[in-house]
Formats: C-alpha cells, structure tokens, sequence
C-alpha cells in the first residue's frame, strides 16, 4: 500500500500577510478596511492579497450586522469565504447602522502562525 504524497510546505509569509494576521489578531477587520489605508488600491490587489490566506486557513470571514456579534458569529467556510473576498462589492463599507457587512477573523492555524514575541504583553500572562 503506498503512503500518501507528503504535503508541500507552505511559503512563509510575508511582513504584510503576517502584519495582516497580526491585526485581525487584536480585533476583527472588515473588508473595507483594507482599502482605507491606501484608497488608491484597486480591490483586485486586496483580493490576490487575501486569497492565499483564506485558502491556507490563516483568515475567514464573517458575515455581521454589529461588530458586537463577532465573537459569536459563525466562521464561513473556507469555499464561502473566498467567494466573499473575490467579489469586489463586498469591500464597500456598510452605508448604514444595522446593514450587513463582512469581516476578516483570524483562525487557530492563523494565530499559530504569528511570530512568537510579536504580544509579548499577552505571552507573559
């Protein structure tokens, strides 16, 4: 009986792909987000940016009407969750209080994947 392939390493990430995972650590993001830091940033680029990271199990998403439901809100699936992030019209911010909008949360294999002493004030507790 032949044993499996063994699985192919993962490329590190990058600074910003850990920087990402980083800040969906201390709080959740949404989608518009990540355009506001460079509004001249084609969504296109956001999308290629998040694909490999929902892909590899790093983030989900989140589907919410109030950021005080994101602790209890079911994670999508990594095949809805792309579907999310490929679609440009999801990184619209919500155009109004109680409209639906997605965020990005960080999964365990995210989490592990933070450096060790990127929260020092976290990891001494």
């Amino acid at each position: 009986m032949k044993s499996p392939p063994p699985a192919r390493a993962q490329p590190p990430l990058s600074d910003d792909e850990t920087g990402l995972l980083e800040d969906c650590y201390e709080d959740w993001r949404g989608l518009w987000e990540l355009t506001w830091g460079d509004p001249g940033k084609p969504v296109e680029q956001c999308i290629a940016f998040l694909k490999p990271l929902v892909a590899g199990g790093y983030l989900t998403i989140l589907h919410l009407a109030d950021w005080n439901a994101a602790p209890t809100a079911e994670p999508m699936s990594t095949t809805e969750a792309l579907a999310i992030i490929s679609d440009p019209m999801n990184y619209a911010p919500p155009d109004e209080a109680g409209a639906m909008f997605y965020a990005l949360s960080i999964t365990k294999k995210g989490e592990a994947a933070i450096p060790p002493g990127a929260f020092p004030d976290l990891q001494s507790s």
